[in-house]
């Protein structure tokens, strides 16, 4: 088999126009058959030039266009030349279709026919990243580091507040930090309050004359449909990406933190200040996602099946230790609410179970005092838990352990050195 047989749909290539595109009317005419389809099939016809369009076109030209844009539409790629190529991404720009529903099928057919040759790769590209850009999108993932470099500036102004994502960052950062980052942890959240916690400037601080990019190099276009940027900023040379590049470092070094994996080495290569800044703020928006977790664990009402279950487990564990005789279940009363807040007022209103039991707790213990003294977990835990939620509000106990940033406080209280 010869190596060199292409394995996917074509892009062949087209001859140059014989004279100069009028643009408007290149685009009228465009406007004027967004409405046409085409047969079932129609064999291919080259289309003749580099921009072809329906008024140059003749009828076999017509026909094949248009089935084979039917066929694009329908997620259908087949073989098409370079005139063709064009004239289709000349419509998709004013079909007025959803911009993400416009960005999948030129993604589909980057994806086609982005290795069919260097000039449809490159127009390609142009015109899903100008998309991206111009719709608040992300862009294609193999746009080259200038293109993401003008792309995070225009996400950094244009996507709400909390939606900026960790590809994109990484992207900006060359993946510097995709090793140290775990697939089934969540750093978003921290990376957008790192990056809230912080004025981003994108410019460089020094003057820079105000460029344009003009959008979606290669295809035709008019007034209508021209878009550009022309904030200096924009510019790849005058972009400061340093307030991504230590967002995500804040955020990664935080979570991983949490969850014992590896710190990201080196420094950072902004201000240390603002990035110390960058750490506070990750690290408060995962103590309040943590807060409200145990929040919504206390609230979540018990399943009777489970319970059941467990009775029975127990039961069988009893029978299988030879324990004969089971002593009754001791009913722990939660007292009223208490006239006086803190942990002064919490000490005051343990009974004698609920002391021994966080003192159990603290000692690794708890299994042990709960079995001799015949108590269920979850009624000692759930009573502790009501008073410390109004004495002090929120819990300090759960699964036979002393909440971590509550160790202090309850080894007071217990008489333990903290």
């Amino acid at each position: 088999m010869d190596d060199d047989y292409p394995i996917g749909p074509q892009v062949l290539p087209s001859p140059p126009d014989p004279g100069v595109v009028n643009a408007r009317e290149y685009m009228e005419s465009v406007r004027g058959h967004i409405g046409d389809r085409g047969s079932a099939w129609s064999p291919y016809v080259p289309s003749g030039r580099a921009h072809p369009c329906f008024l140059t076109m003749g009828q076999g030209q017509r026909e094949f266009y248009l089935c084979w844009r039917d066929a694009v539409l329908d997620g259908r790629f087949g073989d098409t030349d370079m005139g063709y190529l064009r004239l289709f991404l000349s419509e998709i720009l004013v079909m007025g279709m959803d911009a993400q529903e416009a960005m999948g099928i030129l993604e589909g057919m980057l994806f086609a026919y982005g290795d069919s040759s260097e000039e449809a790769g490159a127009v390609l590209r142009t015109v899903c990243l100008d998309h991206a850009l111009l719709n608040g999108l992300d862009p294609p993932c193999d746009c080259n580091p200038g293109d993401m470099s003008v792309m995070v500036i225009a996400k950094l102004s244009s996507v709400p507040p909390g939606h900026f994502t960790t590809g994109l960052a990484s992207a900006i950062s060359g993946g510097r930090f995709d090793r140290y980052m775990d697939r089934s942890v969540d750093y978003e959240g921290p990376l957008n309050a790192a990056l809230n916690a912080v004025p981003v400037d994108p410019g460089t601080g020094r003057a820079v004359r105000s460029r344009v990019r003009i959008m979606f190099a290669g295809v035709v276009q008019d007034s209508y449909v021209m878009g550009k940027i022309s904030d200096g900023s924009i510019s790849p040379r005058s972009v400061n990406v340093r307030p991504v590049d230590d967002a995500l470092r804040a955020a990664v070094n935080v979570v991983n933190r949490r969850h014992g994996l590896r710190r990201v080495p080196g420094r950072p290569i902004g201000p240390e200040d603002s990035y110390l800044r960058m750490e506070a703020a990750a690290e408060a928006f995962l103590d309040v996602e943590e807060a409200e977790a145990r929040r919504r664990r206390s609230r979540a009402p018990l399943d009777p099946a489970a319970v059941s279950r467990a009775e029975r487990d127990l039961e069988a564990v009893r029978e299988l230790v030879g324990v004969e005789e089971v002593q009754e279940e001791v009913q722990v009363s939660v007292p009223v609410r208490p006239a006086a807040f803190g942990w002064d007022a919490l000490q005051s209103l343990l009974g004698p179970i609920q002391r021994g039991y966080l003192e159990a707790c603290l000692s690794g213990t708890s299994s042990a005092f709960l079995r001799s003294n015949g108590l269920r977990m979850r009624s000692v835990e759930d009573s502790i838990n009501a008073l410390s939620m109004d004495a002090v509000g929120d819990q300090i106990v759960e699964d036979g352990k002393v909440v971590e940033e509550y160790l202090g406080e309850v080894s007071c209280m217990a008489g333990y050195p903290s």
